[in-house]
C-alpha cells in the first residue's frame, strides 16, 4: 500500500481543493482527525524532506516545523532564488533547474527511507515530470472557498490511479499514483 522508501508527495487538503488559507495557515484543519496509521507511517518512515521554496517561507513566517517538529531529517528547499544570509544551518537549498537531481540528492541523504515532499507547487511540477511514487491526500470535510490550491496553476490534467482509502476520525486519506504507474509494492 504505502511505499515507505519512496518520494511522496504527502498534504492535506480542504473538499475544495485548498492546502492552506490565503495567508497559509492551515489551522482550519483540526479536529477532524483521529489516530492515523497513514500518518504514522510517513512519521517513521521519512528520511528526507524537500520543500518549495513558498512553503518554506510560509512555515518560517509561521514558526512551524514539518510534522509538528516530531522528526528531526535532512531537509532541502528547492527554489530558483539563493538562500537568504539568515537562513537555518540544517537547511540545504537546491536548484530548482534541475529537479531530478533535486531528487536525487534527498534519496541519498534518505538513506533509504521515504523522501517527502511538501508544497503543492513542487510537487505538482515534481509529479508532472514522472518524480514522485505517490500521493497520500488527507481530505478533511472544510469547504474553504479560496486559498492555496492543492495543484498549483493548472496544465494539462493529470489522471492518478487510487490504490487506497481508508478514514481516521472524519479525515478521508487517499493514496494515489499516476495512472500511467504501475502500483507500488
Amino acid at each position: 500500500m504505502l511505499k515507505t522508501d519512496g518520494v511522496l508527495w504527502h498534504i492535506t487538503a480542504t473538499l475544495d481543493g485548498f492546502v492552506a488559507d490565503e495567508e497559509g495557515r492551515v489551522d482550519f484543519f483540526s479536529g477532524y482527525g483521529g489516530p492515523n496509521p497513514l500518518a504514522s507511517t510517513v512519521v517513521q518512515s521519512v528520511g528526507a524532506i524537500l520543500t518549495g521554496r513558498g512553503s518554506f517561507e510560509v512555515g518560517e513566517r509561521l514558526g512551524g516545523a514539518a510534522y509538528g517538529g516530531k522528526i528531526t531529517v535532512p531537509t532541502f528547499v528547492v527554489s530558483r532564488r539563493p538562500a537568504p544570509a539568515n537562513a537555518d544551518p540544517r537547511l540545504t537549498f537546491l536548484s530548482s533547474q534541475d529537479l531530478a537531481a533535486a531528487v536525487a540528492t534527498a534519496r541519498r541523504a534518505a538513506g533509504g527511507k521515504m523522501v517527502v515532499i511538501i508544497g503543492p507547487t513542487l510537487a505538482a511540477a515534481m509529479f508532472r515530470q514522472g518524480l514522485v511514487d505517490q500521493l497520500l491526500i488527507h481530505i478533511v470535510p472544510v469547504l474553504l472557498g479560496k486559498g492555496k490550491p492543492l495543484f498549483g496553476k493548472g496544465g494539462e490534467p493529470l489522471p492518478f490511479k487510487l490504490i487506497h482509502s481508508s478514514q481516521a476520525g472524519q479525515v478521508t486519506n487517499l493514496i494515489l499514483i499516476r495512472q500511467d504507474a504501475e502500483t507500488p509494492r
